[in-house]
């Protein structure tokens, strides 16, 4: 699914056809703004029966090149990781 076609299924769960589409393209837009900056700024979002957004760092490690079989050094980088609610498991 793109962004377009959630925005088709916005539409379609809040049964709103008289709003333009743009209108509910900025919507969709803002949501997804505000978790993308409230995430960034290392704050974890919980969304009860959702899930939980929040950024962890993976630690520097040690890897190998599959073609050459060389070993490389894997650096730390902060990664999104979630964690699905009550919502989810009961689909």
């Amino acid at each position: 699914m793109n962004k377009k076609e959630l925005v088709q299924k916005y539409r379609e769960i809040l049964n709103d056809d008289s709003t333009v589409i743009s209108r509910s393209t900025e919507q969709v837009n803002a949501l997804l703004d505000a978790i993308l900056e409230v995430v960034k700024e290392h704050k974890m979002l919980k969304l009860l029966g959702h899930g939980t957004y929040q950024i962890v760092t993976r630690k520097a490690r040690k890897g190998r090149n599959p073609k050459t079989g060389e070993e490389i050094q894997i650096a730390a980088k902060d990664t999104l990781k979630f964690k699905a609610g009550k919502n989810w498991e009961d689909k």
